[in-house]
């Protein structure tokens, strides 16, 4: 098979950091010429002002409602999740919603670190979001809703919440906000990083926490220790506002600040509304080329349970299947190599703890015609190993 023409014109598909959006370095070109923040403490007055643009224009674009209070943590969503989880579980049971490798993360820390009473609901095979109707409404529940390891979502228009709950929903939404519309009411702890669907660089997670929250954090003390950098109550108990309100506690980069900015200037300029049908065009121009290959195939038959901006895609060829699971690894980085050295894709394996296959990201930085050119060097490289 000779090779394509026409290649990617941005060989970016990673599923985070993502690429970055359209024109993107002369947004953060002017930005750094206008800015007064290299060299300055982070506490400076011109530093403060960018952590709370970048609070503003997430609240902003994404509505979260204004009595949610919204938090800057150094150390991406991972760090803002696991803050949430240590302060605010531990006097309710908790059910966790497993669907691939940062759900069961999150079951980990809750049953094996915290050591908590949980419930874990897992369903069936890893192509399969765990939608439980029936999930104790005094528990706390915590749910993954852009499952990137695995490629499932949580489905539109499924009411799983319970009625009356009086127990907290805590949500990692890391690789969802920007690509879905979430119910912010209906969730209690969201934490999410500007590395995914805007192509920000991962230098922080954002913490949104719902009056209940806060209530919970009023009332409740945990009995463990906690790292100073994770603590949500000061030592007389009362909320710990500063990365709440643009004083963090580690030295943030402020390049690394300029460029989730330049983002978010970006997706604040474009919309939430055309973000999401970005990423949708992109996900129909990949479904054209994956339905009519030999090959390959979506990882998730469900296509409400799909995620349509990290796409997951399992290999069908026989010869591949009847291969070991180190030989498959094997053939799949030979793949991603010769797609790397050809400059056609970049960072398109599978997630590690997935099973061998792609991850192709179809979020709204990533421009539809480069996700036309791509089906067609993913053939020539398969062809070509």
């Amino acid at each position: 098979m000779k090779k394509p023409l026409l290649i990617p014109n941005n060989p970016c598909f990673s599923s985070g950091p993502t690429a970055k959006p359209p024109r993107h370095g002369d947004r953060l070109k002017s930005l750094a010429s206008a800015s007064r923040v290299f060299g300055r403490s982070h506490r400076a007055g011109d530093c403060k002002k960018v952590f709370r643009d970048i609070v503003t224009l997430h609240r902003d674009i994404l509505s979260i409602p204004d009595e949610f209070e919204i938090g800057l943590f150094t150390g991406s969503n991972s760090c803002a999740f696991e803050t949430a989880l240590w302060n605010l579980l531990g006097p309710r049971i908790v059910v966790v919603l497993v669907s691939g490798g940062f759900g069961e993360i999150w079951w980990h820390d809750v049953h094996k670190e915290l050591r908590l009473s949980a419930q874990k609901s897992v369903y069936g095979s890893p192509g399969v979001y765990p939608i439980v109707e029936d999930v104790n409404r005094e528990a706390d529940i915590v749910v993954v809703w852009n499952e990137t390891t695995t490629g499932v979502w949580m489905p539109e228009g499924v009411e799983w919440l319970p009625r009356g709950r009086s127990g907290l929903v805590l949500s990692d939404a890391t690789s969802a906000v920007f690509c879905r519309d979430i119910p912010w009411r209906d969730m209690d702890i969201v934490t999410w990083s500007p590395q995914k669907a805007i192509g920000g660089e991962a230098a922080f997670g954002l913490l949104a926490l719902s009056p209940c929250a806060l209530d919970r954090i009023a009332r409740y003390k945990p009995e463990r220790p906690l790292p100073r950098i994770m603590r949500l109550r000061n030592q007389d108990g009362s909320f710990n506002e500063n990365p709440f309100h643009e004083r963090l506690l580690n030295t943030a980069s402020m390049a690394a600040s300029l460029d989730s900015l330049a983002a978010l200037l970006w997706a604040k300029e474009v919309g939430r509304e055309k973000l999401k049908e970005k990423m949708e065009q992109n996900y129909r121009a990949l479904s054209e080329w994956v339905e009519q290959s030999d090959w390959i195939k979506f990882a998730v038959s469900d296509e409400a349970m799909r995620s349509h901006a990290s796409v997951t895609l399992t290999i069908t060829d026989r010869e591949f299947l009847a291969k070991n699971a180190q030989q498959k690894n094997t053939l799949i980085k030979s793949l991603c190599g010769l797609l790397e050295g050809e400059r056609m894709a970049y960072d398109v394996e599978n997630h590690p703890s997935a099973e061998p296959g792609l991850r192709i990201w179809c979020g709204p930085t990533v421009e539809t015609e480069n996700i036309v050119r791509l089906g067609p060097c993913l053939d020539f490289a398969w062809n070509k190993i």
